[in-house]
């Protein structure tokens, strides 16, 4: 048995590097290669778990982590996680400072680098202050399945589906006979999910190890959302720079899956909240701020649920950031130019197998929106 471990532990660290140096060499991204590296790590996980890349036709890896991709890699797993969460940290100093109505022109750092280093934001002027944080809390709520989600299913009777991320002891999930596959897959209930905190399997608010590690806990079942229409009727609906604040909020999303503390709620949601409780503080330098209401945002979240789509896609982070080899522009990008009112050129969008582009998701896309925004 322990030969067999033994053996497998090699496999897996082979295909995992093999995937890494395969994406290096021949995916693009519209970041800088040090980001790219960064996101290519959570990649490798990805293709482990569904069979994709290196992986493809090989025994799949549905239990392991980007803890131990990362590790497998021969990097250091501390330094990787800090370098995720500054990436993070610049996005909330820069929502901060909005907040505190400081003058904000791009979307930089305070080193005037791109936040998440994405290429498409260089020199890009803010226009609409007040939209960005629009955008932001928008890309706060959005994922949230519990009284967001949860409730724009019971209005519109929709099957959305969702959960939350969460910290998982892998010890004692283990010893339960409890796998990171049936917590993503299988739908939980409050009480179930209660039992498992109390029993110490899920925890938050808890330093992440090589024992504590960020999951996904599935609430319900179903499709869920695409972030590619999210940030496009956030553009239409509330402003391009709203477009861009979601985006960036959706960056937090997956940049948080892999960092040195496991907060309760997301770093996502974490800034959403801020933003919601600093309204007449906001108000003191954009007169009249007022966020999406309640309804308002209910209703973003039926019109950007998948199942109203044939074929859609969420694209990750990875994905709205990859060059299309063809017409040489980003998902990201060609949805900006979009919104802007530009023609675009036709982008590949998702997995290589995918068959959908950039033309037929805004043909759904506009479909959809004068059916609910235009009846």
């Amino acid at each position: 048995m322990a030969k067999t471990k033994k053996m497998g532990r090699t496999r897996f660290k082979d295909l995992a590097n093999r995937d890494f140096y395969n994406l290096c060499k021949n995916i693009r991204l519209g970041t800088n290669q040090d980001i790219a590296e960064l996101l290519f790590m959570q990649t490798v996980e990805g293709h482990a778990h569904e069979g994709h890349g290196a992986f493809r036709k090989k025994k799949r890896f549905s239990e392991i982590t980007v803890e131990d991709v990362v590790y497998v890699l021969g990097y250091d797993t501390e330094e990787i996680k800090q370098e995720r969460q500054e990436l993070i940290d610049e996005m909330k100093d820069f929502a901060c400072r909005l907040i505190r109505g400081e003058e904000v022109k791009n979307y930089a750092n305070k080193n005037r680098q791109p936040l998440f280093g994405a290429e498409f934001l260089e020199d890009m002027e803010i226009n609409d202050s007040a939209a960005v944080l629009k955008g932001i809390y928008l890309g706060s709520k959005m994922d949230r399945y519990t009284g967001w989600r949860q409730k724009a299913e019971e209005i519109y009777c929709l099957s959305i589906g969702g959960g939350e991320c969460i910290g998982v002891n892998r010890k004692l999930a283990r010893q339960r006979g409890i796998t990171f596959k049936s917590i993503a897959k299988m739908p939980h209930t409050d009480e179930e999910i209660k039992e498992m905190i109390q029993e110490g399997i899920l925890c938050s608010d808890v330093e992440s190890s090589p024992e504590i590690v960020s999951s996904y806990v599935r609430k319900a079942k179903g499709k869920g959302t695409s972030d590619d229409l999210a940030v496009l009727l956030a553009g239409r609906e509330f402003g391009f720079d709203a477009a861009i604040g979601l985006w960036l909020t959706d960056a937090i999303d997956t940049w948080d899956k892999y960092v040195p503390f496991i907060f309760k709620s997301g770093q996502d949601e974490q800034l959403g909240e801020k933003i919601e409780k600093s309204q007449e503080k906001i108000r003191q330098h954009i007169k009249g701020f007022k966020l999406p209401s309640d309804d308002e945002v209910h209703k973003f979240i039926s019109v950007i649920a998948e199942v109203n789509y044939t074929g859609m896609i969420s694209s990750s982070q990875r994905y709205f950031l990859q060059i299309d080899p063809n017409s040489g522009m980003s998902a990201i990008e060609s949805h900006m130019e979009y919104i802007k009112g530009n023609k675009v050129p036709e982008v590949h969008l998702g997995y290589f197998s995918n068959k959908l582009t950039n033309h037929e998701m805004y043909a759904q896309f506009e479909a959809k929106y004068s059916q609910v925004y235009k009846p």
